[in-house]
């Protein structure tokens, strides 16, 4: 986690990762700290937007409280 948040704050966007596949990655991992982090981290706000975001945890779903 500390690694993607790194990754994350990266600003030279030509090196850094596209967040679809850090949150691919992440994902696999199945931590159970990536919800807090996807909800709460502002680092996550690129991932936490992705459909995937939302498949895996529908509490990330527009429209849903």
């Amino acid at each position: 986690m500390n690694e993607t948040i790194l990754q994350l704050r990266r600003t030279d966007l030509a090196t850094r990762e596209p967040a679809e596949q850090r949150l691919a990655r992440l994902l696999q991992t199945r931590s159970p700290m990536l919800p807090l982090l996807l909800i709460k981290h502002p680092q996550f706000d690129s991932m936490r937007t992705l459909p995937a975001a939302g498949e895996a945890f529908p509490v990330l779903r527009p429209g849903v409280v």
